[in-house]
């Protein structure tokens, strides 16, 4: 809030309500372990793990959203693009990114 207040004089006097999140709160709210909201942590190692797509061992099992994809709201929603795309059968990215 300072920060702003700093650039833009007059900009604490609209804002109605503030609340603040850190790992913490994230995990006392959501029970995600040490406040990983996005589950693993986005390291080298996670990138590496073949288990980390949208088809599972499990027949009829599928994951979507950031554990099929990226961390974020666009890594989420591609992971549920990838999700519905193997549901069906589809190469998405292959359509996505080939060259014309």
């Amino acid at each position: 809030m300072n920060f702003a207040e700093d650039r833009i004089p007059g900009f604490r006097g609209e804002i109605d309500y503030a609340e603040l999140s850190t790992p913490l709160t994230v995990e006392q709210f959501t029970g995600h372990r040490e406040g990983g909201i996005y589950g693993i942590p986005g390291s080298p190692r996670r990138y590496s793990l073949k288990y980390l797509k949208p088809k599972t061992t499990v027949p009829g099992l599928l994951l979507v959203g950031a554990d099929a994809g990226n961390h974020g709201i666009a890594g989420a929603m591609m992971g549920g693009v990838a999700g519905v795309a193997a549901q069906h059968g589809l190469k998405i990215y292959s359509e996505i990114f080939k060259n014309k």
